[in-house]
């Protein structure tokens, strides 16, 4: 899966991608919920039609299957909604345990939720067949679902990436270099190549540190350790005088 990861999304880094995902997953699902309400509003209510629909006499036979369907969408749409207000939230906060954690939750939810839709999908429009491109409604809809699908799993793709990149920075303690701008991404200003060369210097960097305040302690140690012995042999010296 880590080969799958984006270092970056167009000319965004991962933070401000994982960000605009957020936002488009909020609005994409307001205007799935509310053109799937209209169609079960049609099946629902005899007095309420949609113009450029299919006639719901002529399906009445799975107007059942339908309105179930539409119920399960709705919910799906609705968690969504609060999913991606809650992630985008969180997303401002600088603890990386947190951001993690809920980006992951993000990302299975939201591969469920592709799932889900497509199937669903898959059965409306498979029932629908050549219908589908006589109404102005349906083919809407139709076009619609095609490409919230594409840019759904674009955003999955993209929290899955920014998982990995903060999982990143916090092995290797990235965020509290100095020098380091914790609203950009890591993975945006490394590539996959690049990460692992700059774990290692950064690991023999540590290491040099830890040498050299073991040499100082060693050194200090030393030196207190002869002034103790001079001290010795002078009071040595000085009984014996």
């Amino acid at each position: 899966m880590a080969r799958c990861a984006l270092t970056q999304c167009c000319c965004f880094n991962l933070h401000t991608a994982t960000r605009a995902c957020m936002i488009y997953v909020m609005v994409s699902s307001v205007v799935a919920g509310l053109l799937v309400s209209l169609d079960l509003a049609d099946i629902l209510d005899d007095k309420f039609s949609i113009q450029g629909t299919f006639k719901t006499e002529f399906r009445v036979h799975i107007n059942d299957v339908m309105t179930a369907l539409n119920s399960v969408m709705i919910c799906a749409h609705l968690f969504m909604f609060f999913l991606a207000s809650l992630t985008l939230a969180v997303s401002q906060n600088e603890d990386t345990k947190l951001n993690v954690c809920m980006l992951l939750f993000c990302t299975v939810s939201m591969c469920l939720y592709i799932l889900i839709e497509f199937a669903v999908g898959m059965y409306f429009y498979t029932w629908m067949n050549y219908h589908i491109f006589i109404n102005a409604f349906i083919c809407f809809n139709w076009g619609f679902w095609i490409l919230r699908t594409i840019m759904n799993i674009v955003c999955a793709m993209v929290t899955h990436s920014r998982i990995i990149d903060l999982k990143f920075q916090k092995k290797y303690d990235l965020l509290n270099m100095p020098g380091v701008n914790h609203s950009l991404s890591t993975a945006s200003m490394l590539s996959s190549s690049m990460r692992s060369v700059a774990g290692q210097q950064h690991i023999r960097a540590m290491s040099s540190q830890r040498l050299y305040a073991s040499r100082q302690s060693l050194q200090q140690s030393s030196r207190s350790l002869n002034i103790s012995r001079s001290q010795q042999s002078l009071n040595k010296s000085a009984a014996n005088f």
